[in-house]
């Protein structure tokens, strides 16, 4: 079973940390999960409010994050960003097991 399965796209409850900052600032969530796949988190962050561009973010995003699985259905996975962004982005948080409350490297610095 994948993490994906194992998680669910709804399971974005189980974490009342990941879950408030997925809803109340994805823009933060998604720039965290750039962050972890090796990207700029400003970058992704600002993205976010772009429009397509987020799209494209955030599906870049999850193939990086489903790479490290043998899952395949690129469509099911782009409908999942296009309609359900928020629970997407709290789904890969809870998988890469990111701590929202450790600031950002481009912050730190």
């Amino acid at each position: 079973m994948s993490l994906f399965e194992r998680d669910g796209l709804f399971g974005c409850f189980t974490d009342w940390k990941i879950c408030l900052f997925g809803w109340c600032l994805p823009c933060y969530v998604q720039g965290k999960i750039a962050e972890n796949q090796g990207d700029s988190c400003l970058l992704y962050s600002i993205g976010f409010f772009v429009p397509l561009v987020n799209l494209i973010c955030a599906f870049k995003l999850r193939k990086q994050v489903i790479s490290t699985g043998d899952i395949k259905g690129d469509i099911l996975h782009f409908l999942t960003v296009c309609c359900c962004a928020q629970l997407a982005l709290c789904q890969e948080s809870r998988i890469l097991d990111i701590d929202m409350f450790v600031m950002p490297k481009i912050i730190r610095s």
